[in-house]
């Protein structure tokens, strides 16, 4: 690619045409930063016709880095070149023009590729181009500025984007006059004969025959099912199970006609919708545009489509107006959660949140109610499960309503241990459950699903969700979840452990300290005391937000006998150093002085790694301490003794402690301070070369800091520099090199020879072995 006879151009015609994956690969990915090295005319005539080649090439590794190298490409011809729907514009004009539509066959060859990685990131690079015609400002990048991306030129390719890729994707099977009025589906016939021809090449078996029955509605027997992506997840659920490039895995292998291409259409459109409405950046006729396909394609045969439409209805409900929830997509949503196909009443439940949200608080409790209990006792397992996993965000919608959620929905979250004035009035009085993580049965409760109240992942489920409840039902409610919380506290499993530990900071802020030291602390001491690390450093974690909420309580009594009992592996230990400072701002002056307590213990502990936090604590902790002067001062104390240790280990602990001390506080505050600087000054002596050499660099800073002020230098210094002079390692004096005597000559001869700082030595060379 150096070969200087050659010009950039020739150099990727001959790389996006060799027969080498690799080289193709190779210039694909150069492709962003060799670009500003052709003008604009030989972009637009040669290099854009080599893209569409790498776009339909055979490899799916070529089509994945272009995929990955979409934005910075596009982007580049955006801003050297005048985008333009005129097809008869003169191309040798100034700037270049550019047809709007010259990506479009790309971006729609590379989502329908069946490759994953490749489908994942156009996708990803139509959400950012996005992003970018409405938050970049052009005049940075190009000398043409606005002249050449302008208002107008940003709304071509949004237009372009939208109208032509985002809801073109999903029309491939329909003829032009089939089109709603208004939608602007301009794609040429040569536009969808390329995409084709692409399709083609990834699959030669590729026939013209008509779509079969069995092809869009059976999955081959051979292919996994689709599964669910977890909660928030703005893309669909093509992420899991099928291929992220547009067919799911039910399909992908055999997607060999046009009717099932026209298929992997409709739900890349919904995928895209789905993810460029997240953005937040669509107008309200796109929106429009968008809701109509929705309902368009939530009739669709082919039950993998349906599936993916939750997905984008469930992120248009955010952006529409209420009437639209109302009039279009809420009874949408009532035909998904009640399709005859499981995969998408299952799908439909990752919306339902959303829509909740926008309703009135009567609409809200009818929709729940008749979409959730159902659904509860569902044949099919998976949605059961989804249902269960769904009921913290869907109570968590009636947060504002009064009386908040129906009690039929909290008795399917609390299952057998609901209150008794939550068990409807013809039910039998449910029996003590078992102890989890046996069964959790209740023979008695004619009221909830058996499949439901059995489910193994319930413990999980309820102990992730059981903040979100109880934020929804508010303090004065918490004892109709103090049950279940206290069930879920003696379940073995160790990832709900980790779990109620990790919330119990949270959870003692929610439901009050006169709940929280009942509660919450008995669990929160469970977890510290924990035989699993995990387990631990989740309960260390929370224990600021903890303090902020209870008493002092021996909360931080407990962590100092567990630090000294060696309770705290050392992971433990560093986590719990490296949030000190929250740790006293929580806990208010109670905590200050046992605060300090465990950063001294840090500061002397035997592993590098805690150390290291308590060293970088130290600023943080002095600066916490001004209103406590007396802390104050006998943790300065502490520091000072680690100078004195016989373990040279915390020789240089209290050496880096008062270098992050200079760092973060400057010489003001620090370096007039006697006691410090006496300390150094034996350590300039020591036995340990890593020691001296420490020392050495902290006078190399200082004499730096002090090179135009001399006479405000701390005390001591001149006396360390002198000894470090005279070392007998080259790599301590290194650091103190004798330079030509300046300011500090004249305030003290000693310091004459340290008023540059050095820079440490060159790296010894490494001696030629013998031949």
């Amino acid at each position: 690619f150096d070969d200087e006879g050659l010009s950039t151009l020739e150099k990727i015609y001959l790389f996006s045409r060799s027969q080498a994956n690799f080289h193709k690969v190779f210039i694909t990915h150069a492709m962003p930063s060799i670009l500003p090295q052709v003008s604009a005319v030989e972009a637009v005539e040669y290099v854009l016709p080599l893209l569409n080649g790498l776009a339909m090439d055979e490899d799916e590794g070529v089509k994945e880095a272009l995929a990955t190298e979409l934005v910075p490409i596009i982007w580049w011809f955006t801003s050297n070149c005048r985008l333009t729907d005129d097809e008869s514009a003169d191309p040798t004009a100034e700037p270049t023009p550019l047809l709007v539509q010259a990506f479009t066959p790309i971006l729609g060859t590379l989502l329908l590729s069946h490759s994953a990685p490749v489908g994942s990131a156009a996708r990803l690079a139509i959400v950012e181009i996005l992003r970018r015609v409405h938050t970049t400002d052009v005049q940075a990048l190009s000398s043409y500025g606005d002249e050449i991306f302008g208002e107008h030129e940003r709304h071509l390719l949004e237009q372009e984007i939208l109208q032509q890729v985002v809801i073109g994707i999903g029309r491939l099977d329909l003829p032009d006059e089939g089109q709603d009025e208004g939608m602007q589906m301009d794609l040429t016939s040569d536009d969808f004969a390329h995409i084709s021809h692409a399709l083609t090449l990834s699959n030669p078996s590729r026939t013209s025959s008509p779509v079969t029955h069995r092809s869009l509605h059976s999955p081959p027997p051979h292919l996994p099912l689709p599964i669910s992506p977890p909660l928030g997840t703005p893309l669909s659920a093509a992420a899991r199970g099928r291929a992220r490039g547009g067919a799911p895995a039910a399909a992908s292998a055999d997607c060999d006609d046009a009717g099932e291409q026209a298929a992997v259409g409709r739900l890349s459109s919904m995928s895209l919708m789905a993810a460029v409405s997240a953005s937040g950046f669509l107008e309200d006729s796109t929106k429009n545009a968008f809701v109509k396909e929705v309902e368009r394609v939530g009739r669709d045969p082919v039950y993998w489509v349906r599936k993916e439409v939750s997905y984008a209805l469930g992120a248009l409900a955010k952006v529409v107006p209420v009437e639209v929830v109302h009039m279009a997509l809420l009874p949408l949503f009532d035909s998904l959660s009640t399709d005859p196909v499981w995969h998408v009443r299952h799908s439909a439940l990752f919306a339902l949140p959303v829509i909740l949200s926008r309703l009135s608080p009567w609409e809200r409790r009818a929709l729940a109610l008749r979409t959730i209990i159902p659904l509860s006792s569902d044949t099919s397992p998976a949605v059961r499960l989804r249902v269960l996993e769904a009921l913290g965000e869907v109570m968590y919608s009636f947060r504002d309503d009064p009386g908040g959620p129906p009690d039929a929905i909290l008795r399917l979250f609390l299952g057998a241990f609901a209150p008794p004035h939550l068990l409807p009035a013809e039910a039998t009085p449910a029996p003590s459950p078992v102890k989890w993580p046996d069964r959790v049965m209740n023979p008695g409760s004619s009221y909830i699903a058996d499949g439901l109240f059995n489910e193994p992942a319930r413990p999980l489920i309820c102990a992730f969700n059981l903040p979100a409840v109880a934020l929804t039902l508010g303090r004065e409610r918490w004892p109709e979840l103090r049950a279940l919380y206290e069930a879920l506290s003696q379940c073995e499993a160790m990832k709900v452990r980790r779990t109620l530990a990790a919330s119990a900071g949270e959870l003692a802020r929610i439901v009050g300290p006169a709940h929280a030291t009942r509660d919450v602390l008995p669990v929160w001491r469970a977890a510290v005391t924990a035989p699993e690390v995990e387990v631990r450093l989740k309960a260390i974690d929370s224990v600021g937000i903890l303090l902020g909420t209870l008493p002092q309580a021996g909360v931080v009594a407990l962590l100092e006998e567990r630090w000294d009992s060696r309770g705290l592996g050392w992971k433990e230990r560093e986590s719990l150093t490296s949030v000190l400072i929250p740790l006293m701002q929580e806990g208010g002056g109670a905590a200050v002085g046992a605060v300090g307590a465990l950063l001294r213990r840090a500061l002397e502990d035997e592993v590098a790694a805690v150390r290291d936090a308590g060293v970088r604590a130290v600023p943080a902790m002095f600066k916490a301490l001004a209103a406590h002067p007396a802390i104050a001062e006998q943790l300065g104390a502490d520091v000072r003794a680690l100078a004195r240790s016989g373990t040279f280990r915390r020789r240089m602990t209290f050496v880096a402690c008062y270098q992050a001390l200079l760092a973060a506080e400057g010489y003001h505050n620090v370096l007039p301070d006697n006691p410090y600087w006496q300390s150094l000054v034996p350590l300039a002596t020591d036995a340990i070369v890593d020691v001296r050499i420490g020392v050495a660099r902290l006078v190399g800073t200082t004499c730096d800091q002090f090179a135009r002020n001399a006479h405000a230098a701390p005390p001591n210094v001149g006396q360390i520099a002198v000894l470090l002079r005279a070392d007998a390692s080259a790599g301590v004096r290194a650091y103190v090199p004798v330079p030509p005597a300046t300011a500090f000559q004249a305030a003290d001869p000693a310091l004459a020879g340290f008023a540059t700082f050095s820079r440490p030595p060159p790296p010894t060379p490494t001696p030629t072995p013998p031949a």
